[in-house]
């Protein structure tokens, strides 16, 4: 299908014409402050932009979202270099061939929305690895100054949770258009967001489950923060307020990924040092498992049946989009036509009005999302993205092996690799992408350029920054 188009109006245009000034005005302003600004500020603005967004008219191509691609010109300029990562290299052939998707897109505001993120995520990414490599100061402050937002979402989530008439009263107010997602508009008329359960709270976000990403990711950054030994009491409070305020959100999502992910990670961390420790501490682990999946069918057998109703649901949908693969095979559906095939769905089934999978939903797996958006380049691409700063922690770690457990050359890629495997289980039964949504972008952007931590690639860039520096007679810092 190719990519609708509209003709606009005379009455209409002038609106356009001035907003369309305003924004070029803005980014060039925002480019100048791109290329003279101290980086750890800039990054700063993105960690706390992200959190307020400024939903309007675009959509999901929200203010933080355009505010962090006009940086993204400036950011490149200053940070990119001869041997760039791989992870950035791939990131941006994956924006690329977003753009070229376009073509046979349905919706142009679908088809930006997924190029803008891939370059949002780019210039926090660029912005992260510098900061880490050579101006860790820098990326604590940055952190830290993002810090009052930070601890905003998460007690709005507990107040929430604890007083669902405070969350119904906020998502009322007018200003929560433009701080929540554009959904709070039909919340209270028809919509669909689980934080209208009074047993789930999402805090800015309409969704408890991405809440609860939001929360786990906060508070992986602030760990890596403190084990860098920036504002360690502080940055270990705030992480610990987030996963509490994960578990209030009262989503399943953190209580099962928060037994699963950091055991995987511990036996992982157990076997490249002392392989018999690591069996003996799995096999403890899985009759732990079984022992309490047992118990919560005794106690609760509502759960498991809701996660079975749930995971029917799933199936379902990744069943819709495996039969579009043969006639779609390569470019995909495009950005927009999952959403007109399923509407096209539900007017052509009236039979099956009430049914749960007849929803118009996204697919709800990362990785069919990105083939039904832009085909199987996006879909590979998408793979390695995801899976390659698991595979860089893991690596690091392995590095690691000799060194005490205690230390940040240990424990900064655990936590990476402890999110970034988070981010990717949590995307394959959700409607998130490989980076989670608008509000993860610069979180994800960090434990990536954690991933590597300690790694001799990693320590080298920061010796010879430090070496250059010395001979500058200067520093780093910026």
């Amino acid at each position: 299908m190719l990519l609708s188009a509209s003709i606009s109006t005379p009455s209409t245009s002038a609106p356009w014409a001035l907003l369309l000034v305003g924004g070029l005005i803005v980014g060039a302003g925002l480019l100048w402050a791109s290329m003279r600004l101290p980086l750890r500020w800039l990054f700063a603005a993105c960690l706390g932009l992200s959190i307020l967004q400024g939903f309007g008219p675009l959509g999901y191509n929200t203010v933080a979202l355009l505010f962090t691609v006009a940086l993204l010109p400036g950011v490149v300029l200053r940070t990119w270099t001869r041997s760039p990562s791989a992870w950035a290299v791939t990131l941006a052939a994956l924006a690329a061939w977003q753009a070229v998707s376009v073509l046979w897109s349905f919706k142009f505001g679908s088809a930006a929305y997924g190029v803008l993120v891939s370059l949002a995520l780019l210039t926090c990414f660029l912005l992260a690895q510098r900061l880490l490599v050579h101006d860790r100061v820098g990326f604590g402050i940055a952190v830290i100054a993002a810090s009052p937002l930070v601890v905003l979402q998460a007690g709005m989530v507990i107040t929430f949770r604890i007083l669902p008439s405070v969350e119904e009263w906020y998502l009322r107010l007018p200003i929560a258009r433009y701080l929540t997602e554009p959904g709070v508009d039909v919340i209270f008329s028809g919509g669909h967001q689980n934080v209208l359960d009074p047993d789930k709270a999402g805090g800015f976000l309409l969704n408890g489950n991405i809440a609860s990403l939001l929360l786990v990711l906060f508070a992986c950054v602030y760990a890596i923060t403190a084990l860098l030994r920036q504002f360690k009491r502080v940055s270990w409070a705030i992480a610990v307020l987030c996963v509490v305020g994960a578990m209030g959100t009262g989503s399943k999502t953190p209580l099962i990924l928060g037994a699963a992910v950091p055991f995987v990670v511990l036996i992982y961390v157990l076997a490249v040092r002392r392989v018999r420790l690591a069996l003996i501490t799995a096999a403890i682990g899985v009759a732990g498992i079984g022992i309490g999946f047992v118990t919560i069918n005794l106690v609760k057998p509502e759960i498991l049946s809701e996660s079975i109703r749930t995971l029917s649901e799933r199936v379902t949908l990744w069943g819709l989009v495996a039969d579009k693969v043969p006639e779609h095979w390569f470019l995909g559906m495009g950005f927009g036509n999952w959403r007109e095939f399923m509407v096209d769905r539900v007017l052509s089934n009236p039979q099956m009005i009430g049914d749960p999978s007849l929803r118009v939903v996204p697919p709800h797996n990362l990785f069919a999302q990105a083939w039904v958006d832009a085909g199987l380049v996006s879909l590979l691409l998408t793979l390695v993205l995801a899976l390659f700063p698991i595979v860089q922690g893991a690596r690091a770690i392995w590095e690691s092996r000799t060194d005490s457990l205690r230390s940040p050359k240990v424990l900064i890629p655990v936590v990476a690799v402890l999110a970034t495997l988070w981010v990717l289980l949590h995307g394959m039964t959700d409607t998130t992408l490989f980076s989670g949504d608008n509000h993860t972008i610069p979180w994800y952007a960090v434990v990536v350029a954690a991933a590597g931590f300690g790694t001799r690639r990693f320590t080298a860039d920061a010796t010879k920054e430090v070496g250059a520096a010395r001979g500058r007679g200067g520093s780093s810092v910026e």
